[in-house]
């Protein structure tokens, strides 16, 4: 069951929020958050509004809203082979996002919500970032979401600008490299991780819906939330095989030696996401996480297992 730690859900119920991504991952989340705590949410899909990029019209949509929760984007794509790839990121993440500020700033909306990434600050950490360092993305979807801040951080003086940058977020409808990761761990395979020691963080998307959420009132500002207990690769595999109900068959291979691996495979990124630290100060003033880490995954995991066989 989730935490209260005494931390208010909303601070203000009711309003009208503009929430685009509302059928994404999170945003499958978000949607039945914002209404129970007494929000009208306006949820148009690309259905009725078509591509989202620096011509889509959202005026329609922006009738007395108090509040815009910007979601939708092109997400990361492992092994990307479109010839522009940058091209393609920003039409979405940066013009898409520049052209909803620009419109809601015009309707008179309160509040902008960005759910930017904290790809934008790299791939790998010697400390807890924050909001305080450098921008530093590695890939055209980080440099898109970067663009799309500083694009943003324009409109402060217009309306005020919440920008999230999460770190992986997992739980249940989890798509990408988390799927290969239950995938894996329910094959029962030895898995060459049991010599790593790294610290990550995640976020379960509860936590995460939890702080967008609380992003509505809080002060304006960047932030980076997280389950606030960060992981390394073999207390990962371990506690999401425990959840699936499986052993954790973590063999002690170098680091060196999976380096070494990935160069000559092709897969050095993959690898050095396994083996590198990437960590975040997890704060939003006022805000805390409602589940721990191991509460998610076993939803995550329970979510698996009855969906196993639906799962592409």
């Amino acid at each position: 069951m989730p935490r209260n730690h005494g931390v208010p859900f909303m601070t203000d119920l009711g309003g009208k929020v503009l929430l685009t991504g509302s059928t994404g991952f999170v945003g499958k989340h978000l949607v039945p958050d914002l209404q129970a705590a007494g929000y009208t949410v306006i949820q148009p899909t690309r259905v009725e509004i078509g591509e989202i990029d620096g011509n889509t019209d959202w005026h329609p949509y922006l009738d007395d809203i108090d509040t815009v929760i910007h979601l939708a984007n092109r997400a990361h794509v492992m092994n990307e082979t479109s010839e522009n790839p940058i091209d393609i990121y920003r039409e979405v993440n940066l013009h898409g996002t520049e052209n909803l500020a620009r419109q809601a700033a015009e309707k008179g909306a309160r509040r902008f919500i960005y759910l930017s990434s904290v790809k934008t600050m790299g791939e790998e950490s010697q400390h807890p970032l924050s909001a305080d360092d450098e921008l530093a993305p590695c890939d055209p979807y980080g440099v898109s979401k970067a663009e799309a801040e500083e694009a943003l951080l324009r409109y402060a003086g217009r309306m005020e600008i919440v920008i999230l940058r999460p770190p992986l977020v997992y739980g249940p409808q989890v798509k990408g490299n988390f799927i290969a990761l239950l995938r894996l761990l329910t094959r029962g395979l030895p898995l060459p991780v049991g010599a790593i020691k790294n610290r990550r963080s995640m976020i379960y998307v509860k936590n995460l819906t939890h702080a967008i959420s609380h992003a509505i009132h809080c002060l304006p500002g960047i932030y980076l939330p997280s389950d606030q207990h960060d992981l390394s690769t073999p207390e990962l595999f371990r506690l999401t095989a425990k959840a699936l109900g499986y052993p954790a068959r973590l063999l002690p291979v170098p680091v060196a030696a999976l380096k070494m691996a990935g160069r000559l495979s092709g897969r050095s990124n993959m690898i050095q996401r396994l083996t590198e630290s990437l960590t975040v100060d997890g704060k939003i003033p006022g805000w805390m996480p409602i589940y721990s880490p191991e509460e998610g995954l076993k939803e995550t995991a329970d979510w698996y297992r009855g969906h196993r066989q639906d799962i592409s």
